[in-house]
């Protein structure tokens, strides 16, 4: 769409008296208007990007040439730099293998060591819980009253059991609840309490029934085995002191770990000669490779910033005239446009919305079909702030 499109608009409005009376053809021209404009405004923002963009170059290189030899002694000394800690990276890479299988076998050593050094006590373990069997075959007691759980709640032998058997009622206490109120749609308040008196009922006609059936008749027994289980504890306390003491001790000489140490001393040899092999190449590079590496920039830059003013100032020019004919061509449409329509329909979003409610039958002309392309806005509006 040219300028000569725009004027000839003005005149078929200008000959109606106002644009608001027109139907889809004035739209499409205000689209196609709005379409170049945009065009322009597009063109605009590149040509800016782009004089911004040698302007940054330009004022670089203008400052100092200084700075590109910078950058590129920078770039060749990080490679440097690089080259040598790839090199030092495997190495690293290496030791961290190595020191993975010393902690393997360490830790397989520590475990054999432990269980040398508590096999006596595993062993009084064995004794300890046979003697349980044997007095519960000879009682005739089932095997499940053996089970912390039984002796939490009818023979407790200290805080931890009844921590326990506390534990034990509260998760017990719980269960109705999360039946209420998970399973349960169309809940009813004496529903919880008849599954709390069955819970109540239930746990507690147990818990008598084996307080008189079987603690009471069997309370010797239930009494020395009570015994023998705190010696099963003592013992497991002792093999875990035991165990801590051989975690905890530093001394690495008896699990056969040499053939690692020495690995990884002469890993720690190599790191040591890279690392002094890449400070002789870096002070190699800035006293000699810097000066070559300056003195050839400092040749090649010259020709850039000749190019780079040269299309500095072309960039610059094209802009002036871009901004300045959309400049004038936003003025025109503005004049033409907006103050019939207003300044909220000077978009293609709402040109669109108004040829859709023309060509539906909705609104007959331009100003109709603002009129209510407001008021669905505002319904809208209205509708999301509820």
């Amino acid at each position: 769409m040219s300028e000569n499109t725009v004027i000839q608009d003005q005149k078929t409005a200008e000959g109606s008296g106002d644009i608001l009376s027109g139907g889809i053809e004035i739209l499409e021209t205000l689209k196609e208007n709005l379409l170049e404009l945009d065009g322009y405004r597009q063109r605009c923002r590149e040509l800016d990007a782009e004089e911004d963009r040698l302007e940054r170059q330009l004022s670089a290189r203008e400052q100092s040439i200084q700075a590109e030899i910078t950058a590129v002694t920078r770039q060749r000394r990080q490679e440097i730099e690089s080259s040598f800690d790839s090199e030092m990276n495997t190495i690293k890479t290496r030791m961290k293998k190595i020191r993975s299988k010393k902690d393997k076998l360490k830790t397989a050593r520590i475990s054999e060591r432990i269980q040398i050094e508590t096999a006596e006590l595993e062993e009084q373990k064995r004794e300890k819980r046979a003697e349980i069997r044997a007095v519960f075959r000879k009682e005739q007691i089932n095997r499940l009253c053996g089970s912390r759980l039984f002796f939490s709640f009818f023979l407790p032998a200290g805080i931890g059991d009844l921590l326990y058997a506390c534990i034990f009622v509260l998760v017990l206490l719980l269960i109705p609840c999360g039946i209420y109120f998970l399973l349960i749609p169309d809940r009813k308040g004496y529903m919880i309490v008849l599954m709390y008196l069955a819970v109540i009922l239930v746990f507690g006609g147990l818990y008598a029934l084996l307080r008189s059936k079987v603690r009471t008749r069997h309370l010797a027994a239930f009494q020395s085995v009570r015994l023998i289980r705190s010696d099963i504890f003592r013992i497991e306390k002792e093999e875990r002191r035991i165990a801590r003491g051989i975690r905890r001790d530093r001394d690495e000489s008896g699990y056969g770990l040499e053939k690692y140490d020495e690995q990884l001393q002469l890993c720690q040899k190599k790191l040591d000669e890279l690392a002094e092999n890449e400070k002789k190449a870096l002070k190699e590079f800035d006293s000699g490779t810097r000066t070559a590496l300056a003195k050839e920039i400092t040749d090649r830059n010259q020709k850039e910033l000749d190019d780079l003013k040269a299309r500095h100032e072309k960039a610059e020019a094209d802009q002036d005239l871009a901004e300045q004919k959309a400049r004038e061509f936003a003025v025109e449409i503005t004049r033409r446009y907006e103050g019939f329509m207003g300044k909220d329909m000077m978009n293609l979003q709402a040109v669109d919305a108004l040829s859709g409610l023309i060509a539906s039958g909705r609104a007959s002309n331009v100003s109709e079909a603002a009129l209510l392309y407001r008021q669905e806005n505002q319904s809208r509006t209205a509708a999301r702030k509820k």
